[in-house]
């Protein structure tokens, strides 16, 4: 796994591009650990508070992520957009994604303001503007590629120092977790999800 982090001092933004490798994955498994909250929940340490579907490819997702002591915990509401190649091809390559052979999912997100996410109390809102990534390999069906670049503004004052210390660790962590539970779980997600 490579990471590139970016930041500046005194800004609570973060700017985080992760490029992974499954030599034993499955794309629809891995967009479905991302994209299905009762697969996300199994495995992400964030809180899921709350997912209203709008369409196949489209819903508004609360979250909670857990900072560490002595800083409060950031709440996120993220429309979310997610397409296949399988069934979205065009729709992937307007959006000016590269044309590729190689079957892919796309998961783009975005913070919004919405009057049926309020804020909670004693929780920070954040805003995240992310693309996730899933490719697979087009000689080798079973290795998977996954792309995530992400910006992030926690809000409030975080130390620097803290936050260079967490992009590295935080994102190889999540990765780790996330291919662990692939692996621990790929046979009960694949039955349930639709492929």
């Amino acid at each position: 796994m490579t990471i590139y982090g970016k930041f500046k001092e005194n800004d609570s933004k973060v700017a985080v591009s992760n490029h992974g490798v499954f030599p034993d994955g499955d794309i629809d498994i891995l967009a479905q650990m991302n994209i299905n909250p009762e697969i996300r929940k199994e495995w992400d340490r964030s809180i899921i508070k709350k997912c209203q579907i709008y369409s196949e490819k489209e819903d508004v997702l609360n979250l909670e992520l857990k900072l560490p002591f002595p800083f409060s915990n950031r709440e996120l509401v993220v429309s979310r957009y997610y397409l296949n190649s399988d069934n979205h091809a065009e729709e992937i390559e307007r959006l000016g994604f590269p044309k590729t052979s190689r079957r892919r999912w796309v998961v783009m997100q975005h913070s919004v303001e919405l009057s049926e996410f309020p804020h909670h109390k004693g929780v920070e809102r954040a805003e995240n503007h992310a693309i996730f990534c899933y490719e697979q390999d087009t000689e080798d069906p079973k290795r998977c590629y996954s792309k995530v670049m992400s910006i992030m503004d926690l809000k409030g004052n975080i130390p620097v120092k803290m936050i260079q210390k967490g992009i590295g660790k935080n994102s190889a962590k999540q990765f780790n977790t996330l291919n662990e539970a692939f692996n621990k779980n790929r046979q009960k997600w694949s039955q349930m999800i639709k492929k």
